[in-house]
């Protein structure tokens, strides 16, 4: 299994097969780019995706250039965005090089920015020197150990399941959660948790698992959770839930806990009263038993059209079971009862106010993008009591 994830700027990579194959064999995988202004261009977005850099001696500044190579430009070029990228990631770089100017004669940027370390591309007591030392530099770094401790999980980060967006989000979670900060601001740590839920249930998407009104325009987290335990939703339900009751229960636990964090409620003042790490460390490790346990689903039910058979279309309008509550207000303003919500038209028509007890006889899905986040339920038909 390849731990380590290294950045490699080389003209002739997809010619090197051999160096690949080693590599892999020492947990290394190798991700190739052909000129400086690519490879460059990547780092910019995703440097602190990568442990560490290989940078060949002698290759394209961009994809304009074909040939062979002479130039040593391109090298100084990625140094310098080494450089410049220190701020976001100091990320350890190395040259491997075939070329004797490289190898057994000295040149200006190796001599200037490594004293002239250079591995040769074609000795095999160099490579194994190379593979050893990108461990020993990458190992130096948090977010490389934080990697290591959770490889499997960060396996599910991936284009396969449920995308790459979801791996810095991850790292800042687990970070933080390593270090045992006390946390007070919810952009830091609740919402990259939702996002990271966001993901999930958009791969749910890709796999067919749920329709495209669960997350299109938007992700309705709710109803993706409830649909996926077996609830009827948006006008869909599964034959039988695809969550089981261990996972929903986890799901459940998460969105219970960042769906408020991301909204300002209660969960601040809780937040702020007992300044402790706890309540993220829990809903983290829920989040990562689902996401270990979906690639686990994902990797025995790949099948897009099979899955998509799995549910079907029902009234989106339900007769409920007599619902008798009290009409409360949220801090936003928003009329309801429990977890069903009073549209402020259904309030005023029906002559309501906060306190009024009420018999609630029929209920839909609520479709507005603005509170479905919060009450997944709109009341259609009630009475006072």
């Amino acid at each position: 299994m390849n731990k380590y994830k290294v950045i490699w700027f080389d003209d002739e990579f997809n010619d090197l097969p051999l160096i690949r194959e080693k590599a892999m064999l020492n947990g290394i995988s190798l991700i190739g780019y052909s000129n400086a202004k690519v490879g460059i261009d990547e780092l910019e977005r995703n440097i602190r995706s990568y442990d560490a850099a290989l940078v060949d001696g002698l290759f394209f500044a961009n994809a304009e250039q074909s040939g062979i190579p002479s130039s040593d430009m391109a090298l100084f070029d990625v140094a310098m965005a080494f450089e410049r990228l220190s701020l976001v990631k100091k990320l350890p770089w190395f040259i491997l090089s075939g070329q004797v100017s490289f190898t057994t004669e000295k040149n200006r940027y190796a001599d200037g920015l490594k004293d002239n370390k250079v591995y040769d591309k074609l000795n095999d007591n160099h490579l194994e020197n190379l593979w050893k030392n990108i461990k020993i530099e990458a190992d130096k770094h948090i977010e490389t150990q934080i990697r290591l401790k959770y490889q499997r999980v960060f396996e599910v980060c991936t284009a396969e399941y449920i995308g790459t967006d979801a791996n810095i989000d991850l790292l800042e979670i687990l970070k933080s959660e390593n270090l045992e900060n006390a946390f007070s601001d919810a952009k830091l740590y609740f919402n990259p948790i939702r996002k990271i839920m966001d993901d999930l249930f958009i791969a749910c998407n890709k796999y067919g698992f749920i329709p495209d009104l669960f997350v299109k325009p938007s992700v309705a987290l709710n109803e993706s959770s409830k649909f996926l335990s077996g609830a009827a939703e948006k006008g869909y339900q599964l034959v039988s839930p695809f969550f089981p009751k261990v996972v929903s229960d986890n799901v459940r636990g998460v969105l219970s806990v960042c769906q408020p964090a991301a909204h300002r409620a209660e969960i601040d003042v809780f937040i702020a009263e007992v300044n402790t790490p706890y309540l993220l460390l829990s809903i983290t490790y829920q989040l990562l038993d689902v996401l270990l346990w979906f690639k686990y689903y994902v990797d025995n039910n790949d099948n897009f059209q099979e899955n998509k058979t799995k549910y079907r279309q029902v009234d989106s309008v339900h007769e409920s079971a007599v619902i008798t509550c009290l009409i409360a207000q949220d801090a936003n303003r928003n009329y309801h009862c429990d977890d069903i919500i009073l549209t402020y038209k259904h309030v005023t028509d029906n002559g309501y106010k906060v306190g009024d007890k009420i018999r609630i006889i029929k209920i839909a899905n609520n479709t507005n993008e603005k509170t479905m986040h919060l009450y997944s339920k709109s009341a259609l038909t009630t009475e006072k009591i």
